[in-house]
């Protein structure tokens, strides 16, 4: 009996791993050379690329209750990233004659009253990221100070008007039910000020305790697994070359 032979595409298969072993293996210099050269960048990069941390800043926002802001976070948020945060990068721009090294992320994060202010840097730029933190969370608590005066003061605005209402409920003969509904008024508007909450800050440009960027391992790791593949893309395309200019000499 015969032996099956093999499908022939089987038999290219095998011939084009076998020219492309004998590729790397005449172009062995090559590859090394792009290998190494790709693998050393990494390693530069990996060694010089410095370590970046990343520092937070919470503030803990005004309350009218537990579960009901001073401001909408959304305003809060808009006013921060369209006025707050464009003309600090300005008045850095302005002083330093270049722009902030690092990015202002605010967020205001879901079921919270918590506003939090992030930024990836270097530990050399601690110093001037603290101080534009510390300039921005001035500015949120200044503008929540705002909003708590003005409701406040609404507040005591109809307190007062209350207080008056039942003076003069008191010296009629016969309020009816207006005199216990203005007292049970006064009674909400005293709860809704004893709720008032002001808006402090919690932390102000604490670093993380590891850095947030790459290791050196993972750079060289990567570094090393793009070498591979850049050097074998060099061979080929060398061996290619070098093929068609002998093609070439031979007429």
């Amino acid at each position: 009996m015969h032996s099956p032979a093999s499908p022939p595409n089987d038999k290219i298969h095998e011939v084009s791993l076998i020219d492309l072993a004998l590729v790397f293996i005449r172009f062995k210099k090559v590859f090394f050379l792009a290998f190494s050269s790709i693998l050393l960048l990494a390693l530069i990069v990996a060694l010089v690329l410095p370590e970046k941390y990343q520092y937070t800043t919470l503030v803990q926002l005004a309350e009218k209750s537990s579960d009901e802001p001073m401001e909408s976070p959304g305003a809060l948020v808009g006013w921060l990233q369209y006025s707050v945060l464009p003309r600090t990068e300005t008045m850095y721009k302005e002083q330093r004659s270049r722009k902030i090294p690092f990015e202002l992320v605010v967020e205001i994060p879901d079921d919270t009253m918590l506003l939090k202010l992030t930024s990836q840097a270097e530990a050399a730029e601690e110093n001037d990221l603290g101080r534009i933190h510390q300039s921005i969370l001035n500015e949120i608590i200044q503008r929540q100070k705002l909003a708590a005066e003005r409701y406040l003061e609404g507040l005591s605005r109809q307190l007062a008007s209350v207080n008056e209402t039942i003076e003069l409920l008191r010296e009629m003969e016969d309020s009816g039910a207006a005199l216990p509904d203005a007292i049970e008024r006064k009674a909400e508007i005293e709860q809704k000020i004893s709720f008032l909450e002001e808006a402090e800050a919690i932390t102000v440009a604490q670093p993380s305790m590891e850095p947030v960027s790459r290791s050196p391992l993972f750079i060289i790791v990567i570094g090393g697994l793009l070498a591979g593949v850049v050097a074998s893309i060099v061979t080929l395309v060398w061996a290619l070359f070098s093929h068609a200019k002998k093609r070439m000499s031979a007429f």
